[in-house]
């Protein structure tokens, strides 16, 4: 099979055509799918049959009716964040784990390990706000009649 697979691209190089975005655009990848493609992978190295039932349960509640029909690379943060706003306030722990679940899905949905590093990155601007905050609040100098000078 592997073999037959080298020949048709090689075959496609030689027409002229690219194999591997030929394969992308052969049938775009829905969340669904993405979701399914995932657990199988996962099946085998969890010691828990449970974990699978769990991921299916949890995305088929809250995620599929939303974003179940989408294709992966086409689903934005918006999407997400509308996906998880009616348990976010009620079930904050599942909401976590769904949004772990959803990222997972997305970079299993891209392949394209440089293309799903990006997808995550949307939140990098959050975090920076976020972490500087952080910075700010540690940075605070302490009263000058508390130091004890070490000279």
């Amino acid at each position: 099979m592997a073999r037959q697979r080298a020949t048709d691209a090689r075959r496609l190089i030689l027409e002229g055509d690219d194999p591997i975005a030929k394969r992308r655009q052969a049938k775009p990848k829905t969340f669904k799918d993405a979701t399914l493609e995932l657990i199988q992978s996962k099946r085998p190295g969890w010691k828990n049959v449970k974990h699978a039932a769990k991921w299916s349960s949890t995305l088929e509640a809250y995620v599929f009716p939303t974003l179940g029909n989408m294709q992966v690379t086409k689903i934005a943060t918006a999407d997400v964040v509308g996906a998880l706003k009616p348990i976010w306030s009620q079930k904050p722990e599942t909401a976590n784990r769904v949004r772990q679940r959803i990222v997972a899905v997305l970079a299993h949905g891209i392949k394209d390990k440089a293309e799903a590093a990006y997808a995550r990155s949307d939140l990098f601007d959050k975090r920076r706000e976020l972490m500087q905050a952080w910075t700010n609040k540690a940075e605070v100098k302490p009263q000058a009649h508390n130091v004890i000078s070490l000279k």
